[in-house]
């Protein structure tokens, strides 16, 4: 196998980082001398690529700021952290300096370390839970890859404003954007939403009950745009606090929504992480202890 066909199909590299290792003096080593991209490989070959961001990667429009979440989980290549609510993942109009990427820009350059932002899930900016960065674009591109792939799990913890009819079940659609708006997304039965819609499918189950709200761990199997929200309004269940696809509640300032459990090949095994919901959220689905519903 050729050394370019192995970056592609095995490490998954795109052809932009392949064309930034042919650039570098030391972006494609085959042991120890630098190799062109059709230099054949044999067993017992040992590879080394550039991977590790240097300053000029660095974008300077995201600045150093905000409060660093909890890590959960961090090695030479990644890092992951509980986002707490009210905090957006990426900058965007009116959030330059207390999103995610900032505050993972200011832990590591107080470290004296060349970052560049490459989250491979995104959460909205209510909610609350698990996200996974990379630390170089090699490993960026693998788990991008596992995601495309259908090989990245995630679970998550919701509670519901009305308790679903359904106590397990799949939630089917096509989910489009309303009308012109950038925004606000809706479901339609699977296959009529349109040249614009993609389907979508969230499994669930109901864990708990309380004053007629719901605990529920949720699946979802695709990964589109407020999907998790969109389908419990879909169902007549919006997320409790929802003000975007249902209304807002006095019992929590934002909706009910954690990501819990997040499960993704790594390093030739399974990694799995796990952050437990915040107590408030438990208690509002009267489903008290975390280890008993996951």
């Amino acid at each position: 196998m050729k050394t370019g066909e192995f970056l592609k199909k095995r490490l998954a590299c795109s052809s932009k980082m392949i064309t930034l290792l042919k650039k570098d003096e030391q972006g494609i080593m085959l042991n120890g001398k630098r190799v062109t991209v059709r230099e054949i490989l044999k067993a017992g070959d040992i590879l080394e690529i550039a991977d590790r961001d240097t300053d000029g990667d660095v974008n300077p429009n995201i600045v150093p700021g905000g409060e660093m979440p909890e890590i959960i989980y961090e090695d030479e290549d990644i890092i992951a952290v509980n986002k707490p609510p009210n905090m957006p993942t990426h900058p965007s109009h009116g959030h330059y300096e207390d999103t995610l990427a900032n505050a993972l820009v200011a832990y590591f350059t107080g470290q004296g370390t060349p970052f560049v932002f490459r989250s491979m899930n995104r959460l909205d900016r209510d909610t609350s839970g698990i996200v996974v960065v990379s630390k170089n674009r090699l490993t960026a591109n693998l788990l991008s890859k596992a995601l495309l792939d259908g090989r990245v799990t995630k679970q998550y913890f919701a509670v519901t404003d009305g308790i679903p009819k359904e106590k397990t079940g799949r939630i089917e659609s096509d989910i489009r954007r309303v009308g012109e708006s950038i925004i606000i997304r809706e479901a339609l039965p699977a296959g009529e939403g349109g040249a614009t819609a993609r389907y979508a499918l969230t499994e669930y189950s109901v864990v708990s009950e309380k004053d007629g709200r719901a605990g529920v761990i949720v699946t979802p199997r695709t990964g589109r745009t407020h999907q998790i929200r969109v389908h419990f309004k879909h169902i007549g269940t919006p997320l409790l606090g929802d003000g975007l696809y249902g209304v807002p509640s006095p019992l929590i300032e934002r909706h009910a929504l954690h990501a819990a459990v997040l499960e993704f090949p790594y390093r030739g095994s399974t990694l799995r992480l796990t952050a437990p919901p915040p107590s408030n959220l438990l208690s509002l689905a009267g489903a008290e202890v975390f280890d008993l519903i996951f």
